[in-house]
């Protein structure tokens, strides 16, 4: 209970700070939150708390109850240990076995890229030299683990106005919300491909053996 306080109130200040920034400066809420695409496409990562209001999602009623989203995850959802796991010691044993790039440190599978790029968020650390990785604002934190954002999309553009009857009115296509970096999460092919990036694995996030094969797991066979 004591993380779900902190974060409501985390998510009250960001919310409100937004609103007030975008009077005083003429901006829409939106253009005060930073609407701005980053690196790989998307925005801004506002963080978990970001969503953490109470008349917001975490209205701390039953399991999946709408309004109660952050609660849900939160309490119930293993994503929101996501980031814990990496202290752990088969986190350990399996970053001393992976062939890993020189600038990666063994011991340490918590700031390993290729960890935490389904640990906490898909590039949210590049993998190898060159490569960029997501803009994440000042209450973006890796302890929230796979959060909010990892499926519906930075949340900059559309924050401070994804609730409102205007956003309804003028953003009611998915065409629409992508453009403002939201997922459209509605669309089941979609909603897999957010999932398989990280559960199957995607581009540079295949671990691969220390022999530099990918690692192939056994399935089990079907009957008939």
């Amino acid at each position: 209970m004591r993380r779900v306080h902190v974060c409501f109130l985390v998510g009250l200040t960001l919310v409100v700070g937004a609103g007030l920034a975008g009077r005083s400066t003429g901006e829409s809420p939106r253009a005060a939150a930073g609407a701005a695409a980053g690196p790989n496409g998307g925005g801004t990562l506002c963080g978990a708390g970001s969503c953490a209001a109470a008349a917001c999602h975490n209205g701390n009623g039953p399991k999946g109850t709408k309004g109660s989203e952050y609660t849900t995850w939160v309490v119930h959802d293993p994503h929101a240990c996501a980031v814990e796991v990496l202290y752990g010691k088969r986190s350990l044993q399996i970053e001393k076995k992976r062939k890993h790039p020189p600038e990666v440190e063994e011991d340490h599978p918590e700031r390993d890229p290729l960890c935490l790029s389904c640990h906490v968020q898909p590039g949210i650390e590049p993998i190898g030299k060159g490569g960029t990785k997501l803009r994440r604002g000042e209450l973006y934190s890796y302890e929230d683990g796979v959060s909010c954002e990892a499926c519906h999309g930075a949340a900059d553009g559309w924050l401070t106005d994804h609730y409102t009857a205007e956003w309804r009115r003028h953003n009611n296509t998915p065409e629409k919300k992508k453009a403002k970096g939201m997922h459209n999460t509605k669309d089941l092919r979609l909603r897999a491909e957010l999932c398989v990036r990280c559960h199957v694995g995607a581009g540079g996030r295949a671990i691969r053996r220390p022999d530099g094969r990918q690692r192939q797991e056994k399935r089990p066979k079907v009957p008939g």
